[in-house]
């Protein structure tokens, strides 16, 4: 996935979105037909990650070795309401400010990942990262 998606751009910046819906001929490990998705590489060598999560998705974020570490939106400590992510790099010992979903994967690298209906977020299903 990491290079896959390094190919659109850099991690931290790059927001793949599969808008088209996924067919006979599209290969995705439990992909449904009648979804969107948006992938994103992080990478928190540099320090902690702030992740946006827009309102009423479903995702969850992966370590490098594609471990689940968190789930996003719906089932995520946001409950579907949108909310903001703390990713923090393993080992992370410094402050953490208040009002954010704290992450603590066991690699620098993740995938953070997304998926809706079509028609409820194209326009705000855009994650953004800083």
């Amino acid at each position: 996935m990491r290079d896959s998606l390094s190919k659109f751009g850099p991690a931290n910046q790059t927001d793949v979105i599969w808008e088209d819906l996924v067919d006979c001929p599209h290969s995705e490990l439990t992909a449904n037909d009648n979804t969107i998705y948006n992938f994103i590489w992080l990478d928190t060598k540099k320090g902690p990650l702030v992740v946006e999560i827009p309102p009423e998705v479903l995702g969850a974020v992966n370590d490098f070795w594609y471990r689940w570490v968190a789930d996003v939106g719906l089932t995520g400590e946001d409950r579907g309401k949108g909310g903001k992510y703390l990713v923090l790099p393993p080992g992370y010992k410094g402050e953490i400010p208040a009002g954010y979903v704290v992450v603590r994967p066991n690699t620098f690298r993740q995938l953070a990942f997304l998926s809706c209906l079509p028609g409820r977020w194209l326009d705000q299903a855009r994650c953004r990262v800083g």
